[in-house]
Parts: structure tokens; C-alpha cells; sequence
């Protein structure tokens, strides 16, 4: 996988030890399996303040297309969140807690979460599906780098019955969630990206920019509640943002989201 056009600008023996160490990082960003923390991704970025053509490569790859850049300080957050909200259910149920991702991609974020649900809790009774209907996004195959089941949004809720459905970046214009609520496991859906870019503002969200309208939304027609988890959104990073959301020194919210929606009847901390 390669996601920067040309890694060095000059030869390799007049790099600097601080040009190797920022060089050597990059690199990483190839490998799947490497999370970065947002200072990894500052330092290999040069702590830019604006967009530059390598950061836009990142994102933009004609083998593997990113949207949102997962990071160690979101998928702690994330994973803190999930066990909070599994311990919820597991009050009532003797069975593993289903996770199930839809529209997957590359199964990252399912990959990241699983192996830091098991670092904080060993034997946490929580199990992970990722799937994807393999139809790409806007005419972009995405190449999976860790297991993803081919399950389009219905069959795979049908077969898992999940208690939480986990959605990155629903494709525009596009609305699964109705088939969350339709699902009776289902306790939580939470959903993570741009708001204006995924699905549709008032079937998805519940957003009334552009309806204009008195209506309840739908998913509190269908018995959710609506909540913006704004301690997650501080460590999101998306293809619209630039480097300098990592930044300490001049920190910017992302704009990306995660958004969770809650079943009513449960009486939830």
C-alpha cells in the first residue's frame, strides 16, 4: 500500500536525524496495523498548519481511500465508551454483547477496538463483527486489511442480532438506520464521520437544516435519543481537517463526529 507519492526529497545520506526520525514515521503510515497517536501524526507531517500535497495523498489514495484517520487517543476513547455502555446490557444477558460494524471497509476500526476492549478488559463478553457489502463508496473499492464478512446492511443485522451497530461513514445520500431501529437487539447505534457528508441529514440524524420542519425526527419516532459525544470528537481526524487538529499548541476540533443513539426504554447511566 502506498500512500505518498515520493517519501524523500533529497538523498538519504544528507537527512538529518531528526529529517530520518520524521521519514521513518511515515513510513509506518503504510502499514495497516500501525496506530498512531496524534503526536506521531503532527511529527511525520511536519506539524503543518495547512493542508500540503503529501497530507492530501494520505487521504486520498487510489488503493485504499481514507476518511476518517483512526489514531490512539480516539480508539481509547472509543473503546473506554463501548465498555462503559456494554456493561449496561451484560446486567441482563448471559450471551456475548454483538459489536457490529456496517459498511466496514478495511476493518480497521473494528480491528483497533477489539484488541483495546481485550487490552483494558480481558473476558469482557464483547464480540466483534465488521462487514461490508463490497460495493465501494462513490465508486471506490476499499481494500479490507483485516477480516470483513460480505454482509449488505439487512442480512447482516438478520444474522448477528447486535446490541450496538457501529457506522463509519455511511455513504451519502444513503440512510441504514432505520434498519438499525427495525432491528429489536439493537440497544445503541453510533455513528461516526462527517454529518453533512454521510447518509441524509433528517432520515440519518434528525437534522431539520433542511426540511424545516416541526416533525419529531425519525429516530425518536422509532424510540432513540440523540447524543453527541463531543469527548470523542476532540480526537477525531477526517480528510476535511488538517494536520494542525493535532496540534497542542493550536488544537481545532475536527469535523468529523460521533454520534450516538440510544434506545429509549432502556433506563441507561
Amino acid at each position: 500500500m502506498k500512500f505518498f507519492k515520493e517519501f524523500f526529497q533529497k538523498p538519504e545520506e544528507e537527512l538529518s536525524s531528526q529529517e530520518k526520525t520524521k521519514e521513518e514515521l511515515k513510513k509506518k503510515f503504510q502499514d495497516p496495523s500501525f496506530l498512531p497517536t496524534h503526536k506521531e501524526i503532527a511529527m511525520a507531517f511536519g506539524a503543518k498548519k495547512a493542508f500540503s500535497e503529501e497530507w492530501y495523498h494520505l487521504f486520498h489514495n487510489e488503493e485504499n481511500h481514507i476518511f476518517e484517520l483512526l489514531n490512539e487517543e480516539y480508539i481509547n476513547a472509543l473503546g473506554d465508551y463501548l465498555l462503559e455502555r456494554v456493561k449496561n446490557i451484560e446486567a441482563e444477558k448471559d450471551e456475548p454483547i454483538i459489536v457490529l460494524e456496517i459498511g466496514a471497509g478495511n476493518g480497521r476500526l473494528t480491528h483497533f477496538l477489539k484488541e483495546k476492549l481485550e487490552e483494558k478488559c480481558p473476558n469482557n463478553k464483547v464480540k466483534f463483527v465488521a462487514t461490508d457489502s463490497n460495493e465501494g463508496i462513490s465508486g471506490m473499492k476499499i481494500k479490507a486489511d483485516f477480516p470483513v464478512e460480505n454482509f449488505d446492511q439487512k442480512n447482516a443485522l438478520k444474522k448477528y442480532d447486535p446490541q450496538i451497530v457501529l457506522s463509519s461513514y455511511m455513504p451519502y445520500g444513503k440512510d441504514f438506520t432505520k434498519d438499525f431501529r427495525n432491528t429489536e437487539s439493537v440497544e445503541e447505534y453510533i455513528l461516526i464521520g462527517e454529518i453533512p457528508c454521510c447518509g441524509k441529514l433528517w432520515e440519518t440524524y434528525g437534522d431539520d437544516t433542511e426540511c424545516n420542519t416541526n416533525e419529531s425526527p425519525p429516530h425518536e419516532l422509532d424510540g432513540f435519543d440523540r447524543y453527541y459525544l463531543e469527548e470523542l470528537k476532540e480526537y477525531q481526524l477526517c480528510q476535511s481537517d488538517g494536520p494542525r487538529v493535532c496540534l497542542e499548541d493550536e488544537h481545532q476540533n475536527s469535523n468529523s463526529s460521533t454520534v450516538s443513539f440510544r434506545k429509549k426504554v432502556r433506563n441507561y447511566k
